[in-house]
């Protein structure tokens, strides 16, 4: 009896599955109620393949027609669900333990929440032992952290801090040329905002970001680094904690004036006046005047202003007036254009001195041009002479 029944269990034959649709229906109900650690080691087992050699049981599912990326979906799904469960259930010293294991590997998404979820538990806060790490060891891999721990790594590593940022400004100096818009007036675009969330209420930041838009303003004087001066800075109110440093900045003010210069599509006569008592209230040799002058070097607010002393020339030169009464709203027009025009200037020599502009000299100037506007063309009209 008992030499029957070895020799049936010698004859027997591992169970076998259907291939085709048969068996992928089988294997997917397998891994769903199961998982795949428990069910690849019992259908190795099962058919008499190698243990603990997962690729010859990815051949064998590639015949059943199981897709492998979703045998790797699964087990990366599993793999995060039990990290995630052991950083909430453990301490957070073992929460640590995880961040420090699962770091290196935070440019996988499947495995980012891990990463971030066990920062959470520590309090949000990198240790003090890994920020160094990010110049060698994890170079890059902050840009994959949440944006507090980005900024707290940035903030300690000025070289990574450059290097990103850097690369943040030509994408955003790149698009804002190929857009032709101002941010002010249409949608933000994305590499603004990538800036603005780098930043949030960082100041050290801001001010490495403020460098580098001097220093490629100083290079090639695209007047889109001005344009980016103004936008990053209205848009900074937007930013997690970015109030604080748009209060810090002393060209806030400023800034409001020439958003409402933007917005209105016209330098008023009121908000001219105003933006060069501000300007020009700033002492010599102050670098905030650096900044001011690259902020009407805004591209909008340079036409703007242009269009408004054109317009009131074509006004006087149909009225066949001189420039008496309006000499006040053009000189403070002028000041604004002489301005934008020395911004380069300005910030590549680091002298801050504000150009100086002779009130009867420009009043000489302007009725010169009337005079030689009216007697090439005694007839004007209106909308000849008017830029629109």
């Amino acid at each position: 009896m008992a030499s029957s029944k070895k020799r049936k269990r010698a004859t027997s034959e591992p169970p076998t599955v259907g291939i085709g649709l048969q068996g992928s229906r089988k294997i997917f109900k397998a891994l769903a109620e199961e998982g795949p650690i428990r069910t690849i080691p019992r259908i190795q087992s099962e058919h008499g393949l190698r243990g603990n050699d997962y690729e010859a049981m990815l051949q064998f599912l590639n015949v059943l027609g199981v897709r492998r990326g979703e045998i790797y979906e699964m087990m990366m799904k599993t793999i995060r669900a039990n990290l995630e469960e052991a950083i909430e259930k453990r301490s957070i010293e073992e929460a640590e333990k995880i961040f420090r294991l699962s770091l290196p590997y935070v440019h996988a998404y499947e495995l980012r929440p891990v990463v971030n979820k066990a920062l959470s538990r520590m309090g949000g806060v990198v240790p003090e032992e890994f920020l160094p790490l990010f110049s060698t060891k994890y170079k890059g891999l902050e840009v994959h952290l949440p944006p507090d721990a980005r900024r707290q790594v940035w903030e300690a590593n000025s070289e990574a801090a450059l290097r990103q940022l850097n690369d943040l400004l030509k994408a955003c100096v790149t698009e804002s040329s190929q857009t032709q818009m101002s941010s002010i007036d249409s949608k933000q675009p994305k590499s603004l905002l990538a800036i603005g969330e780098a930043v949030g209420g960082s100041w050290s930041l801001y001010q490495t970001v403020l460098k580098l838009l001097r220093g490629g303003f100083a290079h090639s004087a695209n007047s889109r680094y001005c344009q980016l001066r103004l936008d990053l800075l209205l848009s900074l109110p937007f930013q997690s904690k970015g109030q604080q440093v748009y209060d810090k900045d002393p060209c806030s003010k400023l800034s409001t004036a020439l958003q409402t210069c933007i917005r209105s599509n016209k330098v008023a006569t009121d908000h001219a006046k105003s933006i060069t008592k501000m300007v020009y209230g700033v002492p010599n040799n102050h670098p905030v005047l650096g900044d001011m002058a690259m902020m009407l070097n805004h591209p909008r607010i340079t036409i703007l202003a242009k269009r408004e002393i054109v317009k009131y020339l074509g006004s006087l030169v149909v009225k066949k007036a001189l420039p008496r009464s309006a000499m006040t709203d053009l000189s403070a027009l002028s000041k604004i254009v002489l301005l934008s025009l020395n911004a380069a200037v300005l910030i590549k020599t680091r002298k801050f001195t504000k150009p100086k502009l002779e009130d009867l000299a420009l009043k000489v100037f302007y009725t010169a041009m009337v005079s030689l506007v009216t007697n090439l063309n005694p007839k004007p009209q209106q909308h000849d002479l008017l830029l629109s």
